[in-house]
């Protein structure tokens, strides 16, 4: 019996016409079978759209230096003329003098810097700075 039910849905949905009485499917081309985007039924554009996710915030704009200032282009000229042994004690001499700068900086930073994580950083990073 399942087996000639099936078949008569079958028949019906293939023909489009009843079999043995069922009506099972209206014939193609019935209201029931109007595409799903025909005006009457509403259109996918009808739909409401999500909104656009907020532009992210610009980054704050850095301007890099193009040279060195007075103080750093000094160094480097004083450091072009020498050589040897000279060379060495003051490049040495200026990369003590850099790295204690350095340390100075972020000790003020992570004491009165705006930024919070920022801040944090340089306090995490002073007992490194300051082992060296």
């Amino acid at each position: 019996m399942t087996v000639v039910i099936l078949t008569r849905i079958l028949l019906a949905a293939v023909f489009g016409t009843a079999c043995g009485g069922w009506n099972v499917m209206p014939p193609f081309g019935a209201p029931d079978h109007q595409p799903v985007h025909a005006p009457e039924r509403g259109s996918v554009a009808a739909l409401p759209q999500p909104a656009a996710p907020p532009a992210p915030p610009s980054p704050p704009q850095t301007v890099l230096p193009t040279a060195l200032d007075a103080e750093h282009q000094k160094l480097l000229d004083d450091l072009k003329a020498k050589n040897g042994k000279d060379f060495d004690q003051s490049y040495d001499q200026a990369q003590l003098k850099g790295h204690r700068d350095a340390v100075a900086l972020f000790e003020a930073y992570a004491k009165g810097g705006d930024d919070a994580e920022l801040k944090g950083w340089a306090g995490q990073t002073l007992p490194i700075s300051r082992s060296i």
